[in-house]
């Protein structure tokens, strides 16, 4: 979405590659014509003129843009087998494409809206985020900041490696979230999420103790400090309070967690719904009595 009103979305029917267009928020959708493709792996829409996308298919595919809101597309660059299925634009000028098909794949920036691209080095990526011309984040299976416009890229430090793509919410430029990771808790897998309130430099995570036992997330967006969701396909958490209020600062040791709460940690009981036990297990940060009260 460029704004509350009017939004983009991408893809393929049938064998037909399409983008529609809303202009009320989504209630009704036009589709724009586009070139006689096969698919849109992802666009990026700057303004209601200005129209960025990308096909991954070697005869027909390419970067593609439009500068009259969709009347006309002009390929920009076409690689043939190497065609990116991911794009990201800044603003009008300054942008990145890439094939995310493992982490080693080529990274091409432009700074001239795309006539141009040159091959910089860092890898590829799932998702990408800049919060100025000079400040960025890329991630695949890692997490990577850059400081000079993505020219060289430094991998960051987590507690957990990811275990597949990350996606990122900007909050301002110290404080950002991200998915991507999930960790083994007795016989099941949680989804991850990781936190920075410093620009990256260290980062702690939390594993949201909900009766859905999501096995992962894929998708994440605040709104501001106190209000997010975080996804995998049809299923999610959504938070109005920045979270849940205990972060996890250490690291996993054996599939199992390993871990000094900052405060202490509550998890989810099993089984549930109970009749007649459950099991309740929690952490605290030192040895102390406690009271637990359950309504």
């Amino acid at each position: 979405f460029i704004n509350n009103q009017t939004g983009y979305v991408c893809g393929q029917i049938q064998t037909n590659a399409v983008i529609y267009k809303t202009t009320n928020q989504g209630l009704t959708w036009t589709n724009l014509f586009i070139p006689q493709l096969i698919i849109v792996n992802d666009m990026y829409a700057l303004n209601e003129d200005t129209i960025w996308f990308v096909d991954r298919f070697s005869l027909e595919g390419g970067v593609f843009r439009t500068t009259n809101g969709g009347t006309n597309w002009q390929l920009q660059w076409a690689g043939g087998a190497s065609n990116p299925n991911r794009i990201y634009m800044f603003n009008k000028d300054f942008g990145f494409q890439t094939s995310a098909t493992s982490p080693d794949s080529w990274l091409l920036r432009t700074t001239n809206s795309g006539v141009n691209w040159n091959t910089v080095s860092g890898g590829s990526f799932t998702d990408i985020i800049f919060f100025d011309t000079l400040i960025g984040y890329k991630g695949f299976y890692d997490i990577k900041k850059t400081t000079d416009g993505g020219l060289s890229w430094n991998i960051l430090s987590l507690p957990i490696q990811p275990f597949y793509t990350v996606k990122f919410s900007f909050i301002n430029n110290d404080t950002l979230w991200a998915v991507g990771g999930y960790v083994l808790m007795g016989s099941n897998f949680r989804g991850i999420l990781y936190n920075s309130t410093n620009g990256g430099n260290t980062w702690r995570y939390q594993i949201p103790d909900t009766s859905y036992n999501i096995p992962g997330f894929r998708f994440i967006q605040f709104i501001n400090k106190n209000i997010g969701w975080a996804y995998r396909h049809n299923n999610g958490i959504h938070t109005i309070t920045g979270g849940d209020t205990t972060f996890i600062v250490t690291s996993i040791n054996n599939n199992e967690i390993s871990q000094l709460p900052e405060d202490y940690l509550l998890y989810q009981n099993y089984p549930n719904p109970f009749n007649p036990f459950t099991t309740i297990k929690f952490s605290l940060k030192i040895k102390s009595n406690v009271s637990l009260d359950i309504f």
